[in-house]
């Protein structure tokens, strides 16, 4: 069982890159981030916010945990064929529904993550695919 209290931080590094916690600065653009679904090599990458960063240390062991706490975008249901943005899936843009995410009941990536997991940062743009506002995204790293 896990400590019930934790430390929570303003930011985290993880591969020489700054991730900030959206609960805890002013500029939630520096917490948009990809992590892939698992360690497969072709494993799905989901965008999302990191809302929080915290620690639990173990009692008895010594050893620390360290979470993020993420809210996932929506993958859009929008067909892309015909449209720009179905050419440029091999780039990593990716294409979510507009000011929506994922309850914690439906299917999709744990809330909870290992920060060890982040592949990079993420940037987002509005977008609009046949009179309907999206969200785009592209990986600012190597994912």
């Amino acid at each position: 069982m896990l400590q019930p209290h934790g430390l929570l931080f303003d930011h985290v590094i993880v591969n020489h890159s700054r991730y900030a916690a959206s609960s805890r600065t002013s500029s939630p653009q520096n917490s948009l981030l990809a992590v892939r679904s698992s360690a497969l090599p072709n494993a799905p990458t989901w965008v999302g916010e990191l809302r929080a960063i915290f620690a639990i240390e173990q009692p008895g062991t010594g050893t620390v945990h360290r979470f993020g706490f993420m809210r996932w975008f929506r993958p859009t249901a929008a067909h892309l064929s015909g449209t720009v943005w179905s050419d440029f899936s091999s780039l990593n843009v990716q294409v979510w529904d507009a000011d929506s995410y994922l309850m914690p009941a439906e299917s999709g990536p744990e809330l909870l993550i290992d920060l060890q997991n982040i592949v990079s940062h993420a940037v987002r743009m509005d977008i609009v695919i046949r009179g309907q506002k999206y969200w785009a995204t592209i990986l600012t790293g190597r994912g």
